[in-house]
C-alpha cells in the first residue's frame, strides 16, 4: 500500500537556513481522509490532478520551494493565504438536497481534514457533488438552481456545461482507495502497537517490582548480618569481659562467704563443746572423784580437744580474717566492676537501642519485603494476564492478517477473473465485430436473432446438431482448401481496408485544402479592402496636398488601363482640368512638388508626431516655398515639423525662427518669434553655415527652417 501511494510523498530540501518544515503541509491526498470507502472513486475523479498539488502556508514559501527547494518534479503549489476557498452556496446545497435527498452529498462533507488546510480542501472539493447513481447525478447537475459538477460512485461525471464523462475504469482501485486502506492498516497497527507498548510497560513495571523485591531481600539479609555482628561484637567487647569477670568474682565471693560461714559454725560448735566439756568437768569434780585417773585422762583428752578446738578456732579465725580481707578486696573489685558494669550497661543500652533500631529496620524491611513480594506476585499475575492478552492479541492480529491476506488473495482472484471476463468480452466483441465485417448480411438479419419461427430461433435449435453440421461444413471446407486460395478474401479485405484508409485521408486532405483556400480567400479580401481604403485615402490627400503646393492643379493615383488597384497604381496630374498623358511633360520643380506631395500623402495616412525636412524647397521658387508652409499648417495640424531652408518664403509660415551667421569668426544663433517679440542671441564656438531654425511655439503646428 505504501508503494502504491508513494506518488503522494513530497520530497524537497530546506530552501533556507532554519526553515520550518511545518510551513509545507504536503500533498492534498495526504491531508485528507475518506469517510466512506465507497465514495473514494468519485472523490478521486473530482480531485483529479489537484490530488497531487502541494499545500504551503504562504506564497512566499511556495516561491522559496520553487527557487531553492531542489524539486525533482514539476509541482503545483496551493498557498493557503491566496487560494480561493469558496464552496457551493447554501442555496445550491439546499436545492440538491431537495432534489436527491440522501442520494447526493457535497464532496467536501465526505472527507476529513485539519482546520489549518481548510481553504485548500474547499478549493478542491467545495463546489461538486457525489451522487449514488447516474439518474440522480443528471438531475442535480442540470437543475437550474444547482448547476454544479456531479460525479457518481462509479466515477461518471455530469458537467452542467453539457459534457458527460465515463466508461472503463481501473479495476484495482484508485489512489484514494489505496490511501484509505493504508490509513486503516496504520490505525490497526497503532492499536496493536499501543497494546504492545502497554504490555511492555507492564512487563517493565513487573521487572522493576522484582528488582525492588530483590533489593528488599538483600536489605533484610544485610540487616540480619548486621544484628549478628552487633551481638558478636558485644560478646567480645570489654563490657562482655567485665561482665564475665563480675560473674566469676561474684561466684568466688559467694564461695568464700560460704566457707566463712562454715568456719564460724565450726568455731561455735568447738566453743560450745568446750563449754560443755568444762561443765561436765565441773560436774565431774563436784559429783564424783572416783576414778581420778580416768577423769584426768578424760580431762586431758578434753583439754587436748579444747586446745585442738582452740587451734582450729584460731585457724578458722585466721581463715575468716583472710576471707574477710578477700571479701573486702572482692567488694572493692566488685565496686570497680559495678562502675565498669554501669558503663557497660550504658554501652549495652546503646547497643540494645541500636539492636532494637536494627530489629525495627529488619521488621520494616521485612514488611516492605512482604509488600513488595505481594506486589510482585500481583504484578506477576497481571504480567501473566498481559502475556495472555498479548498472546490473544497476537492471535487476533495473526488471524486478522490472515483474513487480510485471504481477502487480498480473493480480491486478486476476483480481479483476475474480472480481467479474464473483460478480456473474453472484449475478444467476443472483437470477434463479433470481425464477423459482422466479414459477413455484411448479419446486420440485415440481426433483427431476426432469437425470434421464434425463424432460422435464428436459438432455443429451438439443437446445439449438438448444429455442432455436427459445423463439423461437416469444416470437413467440406478442408477438402476445398486445396482447390481454393483462402488468402484471397484476406487480401481483398486488406486492400479494401487500405482503400478506405486512403479515402479517409484524401477526404481529410481535401477538407484541409478547402479550409486553407477559404482562409487565403478571406485574407485576400481583407488585403483588398485594406488596400482599397489606403488607396482612397492616399489619393484624396495626394490631390489636396498637390493642389495646395501648386494651385490650379490636381493629382490622383489611378488604376492602370486593363487592370485593378491590386495590380498597381499610376500617378495622374491635371493642369486646369486637363490630364497630362505623361509625367515627362512636367518641369523639374513640378516633379519635385509631385514627389513631395505623394510622400506627404503616404505619411499622412499614419501621421508621426515629428518630421524633419532638409531643404525640400531647394529646386523651388519663392511662391512654391510659401505654399509648402501653408500646406504643412493645413494638412498636419497634429505634427511638429523641423524644416531646414535657405529661402525667405519658408520663414513667413514658421512659428519660431533660428538664424545662424558668422560674427567675427564665431557662429551666432538668433531666435526670432514672428509676432514681434524681442530676439534672443546665443553665441557658441561651433562653426556652421548661415541660416535659421524654426521652433514650434504651438505643439499643434510646428516647424523649423534653416
Amino acid at each position: 500500500l505504501k508503494a502504491e501511494t508513494s506518488r503522494l510523498d513530497f520530497k524537497f530540501s530546506a530552501p533556507e537556513k532554519n526553515f520550518d518544515m511545518d510551513r509545507v503541509k504536503g500533498m492534498v491526498g495526504k491531508l485528507l481522509t475518506v469517510k466512506d470507502a465507497a465514495s473514494a472513486t468519485a472523490l478521486e475523479v473530482i480531485a483529479g490532478g489537484k490530488l497531487f498539488n502541494v499545500v504551503v502556508d504562504t506564497d512566499a514559501t511556495g516561491k522559496a520551494l520553487l527557487n531553492k527547494g531542489q524539486l525533482k518534479h514539476r509541482v503545483t503549489l496551493i498557498p493557503l493565504n491566496k487560494i480561493d476557498g469558496r464552496t457551493a452556496t447554501p442555496a445550491q446545497q439546499q436545492a440538491a438536497n431537495q432534489i436527491a435527498g440522501d442520494k447526493a452529498a457535497l464532496s467536501l462533507d465526505l472527507v476529513g481534514y485539519d482546520a489549518e488546510v481548510d481553504a485548500a480542501i474547499k478549493y478542491v472539493f467545495g463546489k461538486s457533488f457525489v451522487c449514488k447513481d447516474s439518474a440522480t447525478a443528471q438531475k442535480v447537475a442540470f437543475a437550474p438552481n444547482v448547476r454544479s459538477v456531479c460525479v457518481t460512485l462509479e466515477g461518471d461525471v455530469f458537467n452542467p456545461s453539457g459534457t458527460l464523462t465515463g466508461g472503463s475504469r481501473n479495476k484495482q482501485g484508485g489512489m484514494l482507495s489505496a490511501l484509505h486502506k493504508l490509513m486503516e492498516a496504520e490505525a490497526d497497527l497503532k492499536v496493536a502497537q499501543a497494546k504492545l507498548d502497554a504490555n511492555m510497560n507492564t512487563a517493565k513495571a513487573n521487572a522493576k517490582a522484582a528488582s525492588a523485591s530483590k533489593d528488599a531481600l538483600r536489605a533484610l539479609e544485610v540487616a540480619q548480618h548486621k544484628a549478628a555482628l552487633i551481638a558478636e561484637r558485644e560478646k567480645n567487647s570489654e563490657l562482655g569481659q567485665l561482665t564475665d569477670a563480675r560473674d566469676s568474682l561474684a561466684a568466688e565471693a559467694e564461695g568464700v562467704r560460704k566457707e566463712a560461714d562454715q568456719a564460724r559454725t565450726r568455731a561455735k560448735e568447738a566453743v560450745a563443746r568446750a563449754k560443755e566439756l568444762e561443765t561436765q568437768h565441773k560436774d565431774f569434780e563436784k559429783g564424783a572423784k572416783a576414778d581420778d585417773a580416768a577423769h584426768k585422762k578424760k580431762l586431758k583428752a578434753a583439754k587436748d580437744a579444747a586446745k585442738k578446738a582452740e587451734t582450729a578456732a584460731k585457724k578458722a579465725a585466721g581463715e575468716v580474717q583472710k576471707a574477710k580481707l578477700a571479701v573486702e578486696a572482692a567488694i572493692e573489685q566488685l565496686a570497680a566492676a559495678k562502675e565498669l558494669a554501669e558503663k557497660a550497661m550504658a554501652s549495652a543500652l546503646t547497643a540494645d537501642k541500636e539492636a532494637e533500631a536494627a530489629e525495627q529496620e529488619v521488621i520494616k524491611v521485612t514488611a516492605d519485603y512482604e509488600v513488595a513480594r505481594g506486589e510482585l506476585d500481583a504484578r506477576k499475575e497481571r504480567a501473566a494476564a498481559c502475556d495472555k492478552a498479548i498472546g490473544v492479541a497476537k492471535k487476533e492480529a495473526n488471524a486478522a492478517r490472515k483474513r487480510v491476506e485471504k481477502a487480498n488473495l480473493e480480491i486478486k482472484k476476483l480481479e483476475r477473473n474480472a480481467d479474464k471476463l473483460a478480456k473474453r468480452a472484449k475478444d467476443g466483441a472483437s470477434e463479433a465485430e470481425a464477423l459482422a465485417k466479414a459477413n455484411p448480411w448479419l446486420e440485415s438479419e440481426r433483427s431476426l436473432f432469437g425470434k421464434a419461427g425463424t432460422e435464428y430461433d436459438f432455443e429451438a435449435q439443437d446445439p449438438e446438431e448444429a455442432l455436427e453440421e459445423l463439423e461437416v461444413a469444416q470437413e467440406n471446407l478442408q477438402n476445398l482448401t486445396s482447390k481454393i486460395n483462402r488468402k484471397v478474401m484476406a487480401m481483398f479485405d486488406k486492400a479494401e481496408s487500405e482503400y478506405r484508409d486512403l479515402s479517409e485521408k484524401k477526404a481529410i486532405l481535401l477538407n484541409d485544402k478547402d479550409k486553407i483556400m477559404s482562409a487565403i480567400t478571406e485574407l485576400d479580401e481583407k488585403k483588398r479592402a485594406a488596400l482599397h481604403t489606403t488607396w482612397q485615402k492616399v489619393t484624396k490627400d495626394f490631390g489636396s496636398i498637390f493642389g495646395t503646393l501648386l494651385p490650379g492643379t490636381t493629382a490622383k493615383l489611378d488604376e492602370p488601363e486593363g487592370g485593378t488597384y491590386v495590380d498597381g497604381l499610376e500617378v495622374k496630374v491635371a493642369f486646369g482640368g486637363v490630364w497630362k498623358q505623361s509625367l515627362t511633360e512636367l518641369s523639374g520643380g513640378q516633379r519635385s512638388l509631385l514627389a513631395l506631395s505623394l510622400i506627404l500623402a503616404l505619411l499622412l495616412f499614419k501621421p508621426a508626431p515629428v518630421y524633419i525636412l532638409d531643404e525640400v524647397d531647394a529646386a523651388l521658387d519663392l511662391n512654391h516655398t510659401q505654399n509648402i508652409g501653408r500646406m504643412i499648417k493645413a494638412h498636419f495640424p497634429h505634427s511638429q515639423f523641423i524644416v531646414v531652408s535657405l529661402k525667405e518664403g519658408m520663414f513667413s509660415n514658421a512659428n519660431v525662427i533660428f538664424r545662424t551667421r558668422f560674427v567675427e569668426g564665431v557662429s551666432t544663433v538668433t531666435r526670432t518669434v514672428p509676432d514681434g517679440s524681442k530676439a534672443e542671441k546665443t553665441k557658441g564656438k561651433s562653426k556652421g553655415t548661415a541660416g535659421a531654425l524654426k521652433e514650434n511655439a504651438q505643439p499643434a503646428r510646428a516647424s523649423r527652417v534653416r
